[in-house]
């Protein structure tokens, strides 16, 4: 008994001193209610500080100050549409294009580089209904045939909060079943261009595989490794491989523009290798370090749920260039304008048709 008393005196002795202790005062910035909007702001400064990979290349940015010159404003909101303005502001700070909200089904990036998309959503509807293609809205994949003779397949990926049940297949599962009847097509058009891209890295590799007629070193991955914003595993390089069951090797044009980022902008990285592949349309967004999810708030209707999607590695090109802020140039550069768009035409799939057709 003497024992025990001795040990429960000594655990609280130490618990006064960890209190006691600078290092173990509470957070300047968690304060307040833990449901507060405060704390959902401070929340997401605290996860992009813990778990943001990309500040060994935004190492311009006081991350610190980001938060305590918007600390007296977080202090006051009032709802949470002015937490979302605000916490957007902040994360714009870092100008990355894979870092975005998802709420009421709608991907928010945090940062606007201001470039015109090269991809209408109206337009692109007609096209596909005039082609009587096919959607899986699970997956958000799309597949057509097209062309003067109906013989180039078209397979088009939107973007996806890349969440699934477990009773559901992967998404390179289902892209390996949608183009399986487009093995003995002339041509393929891969669509890129609506494609913030939040499935894992696993699946571009996979999905590129496809295309593949041999392995290529395509790109380096860096992951971070530690509490520390700075604290990155080394390099390390990236080949591609051959994968499922056959392998189309006949012309490929993939369509590339200023929504192409994440999952799709690896995508491109990976075709960017073989000849037999052309990039055609827009630079890419530039921000291909893959997202991954952080519940920010946790309300009963999972509807309601904001997901905040922070890059979990850092992607450069061959020469050890981060892409991120940069993108990938297309090997053919398609003009489009509004004017293309409101006269009900889309240029950069007319050029991809007509090249193909030749």
């Amino acid at each position: 008994m003497k024992k025990l008393i001795g040990f429960l005196l000594f655990l609280a002795l130490l618990g006064g001193i960890m209190l006691s202790a600078p290092g173990c005062l509470p957070s300047p910035y968690s304060v307040g209610n833990p449901d507060s909007l405060f704390s959902g702001f401070s929340l997401a400064w605290y996860l992009a500080d813990h778990h943001y990979s990309s500040f060994v290349v935004h190492q311009d940015v006081n991350w610190d100050q980001a938060f305590s010159q918007r600390r007296e404003e977080a202090l006051a909101l009032s709802d949470w549409d002015e937490l979302f303005d605000l916490t957007c502001d902040m994360f714009s700070t870092l100008s990355d294009g894979q870092i975005f909200f998802y709420r009421d089904r709608t991907f928010i990036p945090t940062f606007d580089t201001g470039r015109f998309a090269n991809f209408d959503r109206g337009v692109w509807e007609d096209y596909m209904s005039e082609w009587g293609a096919q959607t899986d809205s699970e997956y958000q994949l799309t597949t057509a045939m097209t062309g003067p003779d109906g013989t180039i397949g078209y397979v088009f990926i939107g973007s996806h909060n890349g969440m699934l049940s477990e009773s559901q297949p992967p998404f390179f599962y289902m892209f390996f079943l949608a183009t399986n009847g487009m093995e003995n097509c002339s041509a393929i058009i891969l669509d890129l261009r609506d494609c913030l891209g939040c499935w894992s890295f696993t699946e571009a590799f996979h999905c590129s595989g496809r295309f593949m007629d041999q392995s290529y070193p395509s790109f380096y991955r860096q992951y971070r490794n530690g509490f520390g914003r700075l604290d990155m595993e080394a390099p390390v390089l990236v080949t591609s491989i051959r994968l499922g069951a056959w392998q189309f090797t006949k012309p490929v044009v993939v369509l590339t523009g200023s929504a192409t980022a994440g999952f799709a902008e690896l995508m491109v990285l990976f075709l960017s290798r073989p000849e037999h592949v052309v990039l055609m349309g827009d630079r890419t967004a530039g921000a291909p370090d893959i997202s991954r999810p952080f519940r920010v708030n946790n309300p009963m209707n999972a509807e309601e749920r904001w997901l905040l999607y922070l890059p979990g590695m850092v992607i450069y090109d061959l020469s050890m260039n981060p892409v991120v802020g940069v993108g990938i140039e297309p090997d053919i550069s398609v003009p489009a304008s509004p004017g293309d768009f409101a006269a009900g035409v889309d240029p950069v799939l007319d050029a991809a048709i007509e090249y193909l057709s030749r």
